[in-house]
């Protein structure tokens, strides 16, 4: 898939036309990195939005004890880095990468002149903080009123895209990275997820998992999964949704 293709599947910047993201496309830069790399630390300046062509990484924060604090995993489509591109701070979160990945990185000189062009992408973005401002709050309730297997159900249908009438995880997230996702030790995350399959529950194969979890189908019209009906998040799709009434 070609750069300009990929940018077009990203919700902020999806109404633009063919000329217009191939223009934009030229005036980005391309950063490809092995799995396990920082893209950045939090604390870190923040002079540039990432877009992800192809790869995954996790949003994280690291507290005092050494412990990290999983916020998001973000795979091909998704964004980062956009806090700082609107107030100029520094980094709020750490970004490393999963799996080998290859990003579009957009400098803020050009994205504040997308912005200024194309209003509708500022709209975008705005129903993209919204979306993940909801998903943050629904996380906090989560580690203040559900026990750990509640939280790791939740955590699995957040990762899940839904087609074909089945909820997949297309990569396998580590015991290491849901636990850090739940707020919950490895060891509690791997008994709950070792009785999820017992259960049936989950079905794990070399290339992801297979959820048959009761919840998925309230989940999926309350909102709180991040999959949608044609693979993508379903902030993607709320996101693409809420940007047409701008059109």
């Amino acid at each position: 898939m070609d750069l300009a293709s990929a940018l077009r599947q990203v919700p902020i910047f999806s109404s633009l036309g063919v000329d217009e993201l191939a223009a934009f496309v030229d005036r980005c830069r391309v950063r490809t990195m092995p799995r396990n790399v920082l893209v950045f630390c939090q604390g870190d300046p923040g002079e540039a939005l990432y877009v992800i062509v192809e790869g995954m990484v996790k949003v994280f924060l690291s507290t005092s004890g050494g412990r990290e604090v999983v916020l998001a995993l973000e795979r091909r489509g998704g964004y980062f880095g956009e806090l700082s591109m609107i107030d100029r701070m520094p980094r709020s979160a750490s970004v490393m990468t999963l799996r080998r990945t290859r990003l579009l990185v957009i400098s803020r000189s050009t994205f504040r002149e997308c912005l200024a062009a194309h209003p509708d992408v500022a709209y975008r973005l705005i129903t993209g903080l919204s979306a993940r401002v909801r998903m943050l709050t629904e996380n906090v309730g989560a580690l203040a009123t559900d026990d750990v297997r509640k939280r790791v159900e939740a955590a699995l249908l957040r990762l899940a895209i839904h087609r074909d009438g089945v909820w997949r995880i297309p990569e396998r997230p580590s015991h290491q990275v849901i636990a850090d996702m739940v707020g919950a030790s490895r060891e509690m995350t791997g008994k709950v997820m070792r009785e999820l399959v017992r259960a049936g529950r989950v079905c794990v194969t070399a290339r992801g998992m297979t959820l048959h979890l009761r919840s998925a189908g309230s989940t999926r019209r309350s909102g709180t999964s991040t999959a949608g009906r044609d693979g993508r998040s379903s902030q993607w799709e709320r996101s693409r949704r809420n940007s047409e009434r701008v059109r």
